[in-house]
Parts: C-alpha cells; sequence; structure tokens
C-alpha cells in the first residue's frame, strides 16, 4: 500500500498547523501584507539593519506579558495583572541589586547581585502569579475581577515600596549582561524572548500539562468529571503567568536601566490582543 504525498503533508509540522487554522492562516496573511506595505511604503527605513534591532529591542517586553496571557486565555481565564506584575518585581529587583551592589562595588558583587536580583524576581513573579491562582481556583473569583484586582494591589505595592520615584542606577554588570547583543546583532533581550517562546510551545505541545490545559479550557465540567485535578491547573498555570511577567519586568529594567511603577501601562492590551 502506498501514501500519496501532498504537498500539505511535505511541509513541517508548524506550516501544515498553520494552514489547517484559518485563524491563524488570516493572521499570517496580513502580516505579510503590512511587511510588504511597509517595505514599498518605507524602504530605506525598513531594510535598515537599526530599525530591525530596536524593534528586537521592543517587543520583547510585552511578547513576554503575551506569553503569558496567553496560556490564561487558552485555560478560559485572563490575566489582567501582568503589567502591574512586571512592575513591582522589576522594582522590587532593582532595590535588591542596589542593595547588594551599590556604586562604586566590584566587578564580581555585580554579577552577585544580577544573579540574586534574576532568582529574586522570578521567584516574587511566581508567588504572584500563584495568588492569581489560587483566588481563581479555590475561592471562585472570576478571573477578570481578580487579576483586575491584584493589577492595583501589585501597582501600589510598587509605588509605596518605590515612593512613586523611578529607581535607577542600576550595576553596569546587570546592562551589561541584559543589552549585550549575540554576534553584534541579535538583542539578548530577543533571546530572552525566543527561549520563552520555545518553552511554552514546549508544554502546549509535549507535555501533559498543555493537553489538560487545552481540556480544561475547552470544556470545565468535562474536565472535572475526567479526573483532572483543576485547581492545581489553574494555580500553575496563574504562575507561569507571573513569572512570565516578572522576565518582561526585567527585560524592561535592562531597557530603561530604571523601574517605576507605571512602566509599560498600555502593554496589558497589546498582550491580550
Amino acid at each position: 500500500m502506498t501514501t500519496t504525498m501532498t504537498p500539505t503533508t511535505r511541509m513541517p509540522r508548524g506550516l501544515r498547523t498553520m494552514f489547517r487554522d484559518a485563524h491563524v492562516t488570516r493572521l499570517a496573511v496580513v502580516l505579510v501584507a503590512l511587511l510588504a506595505f511597509f517595505a514599498i511604503v518605507k524602504w530605506p527605513n525598513f531594510s535598515s539593519v537599526a530599525t530591525w534591532q530596536s524593534m528586537a529591542m521592543q517587543f520583547p517586553e510585552f511578547g513576554l506579558l503575551a506569553l503569558g496571557v496567553m496560556l490564561t486565555m487558552v485555560l478560559g481565564g485572563i490575566d489582567l495583572s501582568v503589567v502591574g506584575t512586571a512592575n513591582m518585581t522589576a522594582i522590587a529587583t532593582a532595590m535588591l541589586m542596589l542593595k547588594i551592589a551599590p556604586e562604586g562595588s566590584a566587578s564580581s558583587t555585580g554579577y552577585l547581585a544580577l544573579g540574586a536580583g534574576v532568582a529574586f524576581s522570578l521567584v516574587v513573579g511566581a508567588v504572584a502569579g500563584a495568588i492569581n491562582g489560587f483566588l481563581v481556583a479555590k475561592v471562585k473569583i472570576p478571573a477578570i475581577l481578580v487579576t483586575l484586582g491584584t493589577f492595583e494591589l501589585y501597582t501600589g505595592i510598587a509605588l509605596v515600596i518605590s515612593g512613586g520615584k523611578p529607581i535607577s542606577g542600576m550595576p553596569p554588570e546587570y546592562a551589561y549582561v541584559m543589552g549585550s547583543r549575540i554576534a553584534s546583532y541579535i538583542p539578548m533581550v530577543l533571546i530572552i524572548f525566543v527561549i520563552g517562546a520555545v518553552i511554552v510551545w514546549y508544554l502546549m505541545n509535549r507535555t501533559a500539562f498543555g493537553t489538560k490545559l487545552y481540556m480544561l479550557g475547552s470544556n470545565e465540567t468535562a474536565a472535572n468529571f475526567t479526573g483532572l485535578k483543576t485547581t492545581s491547573l489553574i494555580v500553575r498555570t496563574y504562575t507561569i503567568s507571573g513569572v512570565f511577567a516578572a522576565s518582561a519586568g526585567l527585560v524592561m529594567l535592562a531597557n530603561y536601566n530604571s523601574a517605576k511603577a507605571d512602566y509599560g501601562s498600555t502593554y496589558t492590551l497589546l498582550a491580550i490582543l
């Protein structure tokens, strides 16, 4: 018995998925059309390496937020607190690094502050996300109300601990690592986003966690009858969203070399979109 290979079946799995999903296909067509339009209208700027490097520096901020929000939306919820989480963790991390490595500290101390700051930020982001998940899963408050409330809470915490002022003067080692470029062209923050996207792809396509997430998001009642531990799944999903928000906070801290409670105020709708 022979199998006829059509052009579609010979495509990589990712492309086959795109052509099977009409929504993704339309988005791809719109993206190509927009790129073609700007290439025709503004070719000198469009073809400039500096333009693409600038984009690669800017979009990972809300790109990382979007990855976390996406997971909660697949679940059937939403996370409106991501910007508040990002700013709160960025401010707390900046203050910790300045405490460990004040101005004039040795390079080794600066790298110690960098490592401690990154670890601290991710832990705080995970805790903030877990609080959201607990309130949604156990207290049974709608996700939109929980995350809107915690957005205000986390923003308030950021305002209190920073006194409403920007925290600046990061150790130079932080800017050196986070602001570096691979092969002189690719920004480190873009690499961080790509790593995050690969992690999400792996979780959603290669693990039982992703399958359960789709099941719960498609039909919560049926998922409960199958024996899924929905509470644990919801808490873990919002925890991951908090970690991605904290990662976005670290990128914002690197891009601005400072942290403030109202940075990225327009990113929430972009992340949801």
